[in-house]
């Protein structure tokens, strides 16, 4: 009985975990570029029950000694393209990463819901620079007359302003996108020495976004059944509960 109360609690714990992640998959279904969280799960050990009748030995079966979240990884699927008609949005088809220079060093982003900075830097929301091919931010040189409608960015990312090419957007991919680590505000680092590679099949819209790859009818479910889960489990630490204290405290008992 203890031991079922022991694997009961580690499942809800793992479920609060796992909950924890269906709710900022569904907080963000709206957030350009946002990649979702997917969870999996597996026993932490399956535990060998022999027959304790010395009469007919042998093995009874296994019982789980409760479970744990197993891996928790970045879905990197393509989420759908939408038109805004801002020059400034940018939505990447196909592989690859926009390269943002942040205080932390080189971050990547599938965000390209981008503004002009106050150093006339084409940048984040945040107001971190987009990296061009050479490695430094995109600098516009406006003058007096020139407006945002001016920019014009064609499928490879050559920026041009006045009918002058200025730079081209640097997009980068990864041979092993499970290495990229989340860093918030829908940026991603990488870990360790991860090279990163030109993508061979990318292509950029301008006046477009990609939206989130979370959908809410799936968090909904998921959340659904991990509450579902959850409540099964509370019963069973509940039921185990009853019935140990009632050991406790009526076997054994002397009675005159």
């Amino acid at each position: 009985m203890v031991r079922g109360i022991e694997a009961a609690a580690k499942g809800m714990a793992n479920i609060v975990n796992w909950n924890d992640v269906i709710a900022n998959n569904l907080a963000n279904v709206n957030t350009p570029g946002f990649k979702q969280t997917l969870v999996s799960f597996k026993n932490i050990m399956d535990v060998q029950v022999n027959n304790p009748n010395p009469n007919t030995p042998g093995v009874l079966g296994n019982i789980s000694a409760g479970s744990a979240i197993d891996a928790s990884v970045i879905d990197f699927k393509q989420g759908s393209i939408k038109t805004t008609g801002n020059p400034l949005d940018l939505a990447l088809n196909g592989d690859g990463f926009f390269v943002i220079q942040t205080p932390q060093g080189q971050a990547y982003t599938r965000n390209g819901s981008f503004i002009i900075n106050n150093n006339n830097e084409i940048s984040t929301i945040d107001g971190y620079p987009v990296l061009g091919e050479t490695g430094a931010p995109i600098t516009l040189n406006f003058n007096a007359k020139d407006d945002v409608k001016d920019i014009k960015i064609d499928a490879q990312g050559n920026v041009e302003l006045n009918k002058v090419i200025i730079d081209k957007i640097k997009v980068v991919d990864f041979e092993n996108r499970n290495s990229l680590q989340a860093m918030g505000g829908s940026l991603y680092k990488t870990s360790g020495n991860t090279p990163a590679l030109t993508p061979e099949k990318y292509s950029i819209s301008q006046g477009a976004l990609e939206g989130a790859n979370s959908n809410v009818i799936e968090c909904m479910i998921n959340s659904i059944n991990g509450s579902r889960t959850y409540e099964h489990l509370s019963k069973v630490i509940e039921t185990d509960n009853r019935t140990l204290s009632k050991v406790v405290s009526e076997v054994g008992r002397v009675r005159r």
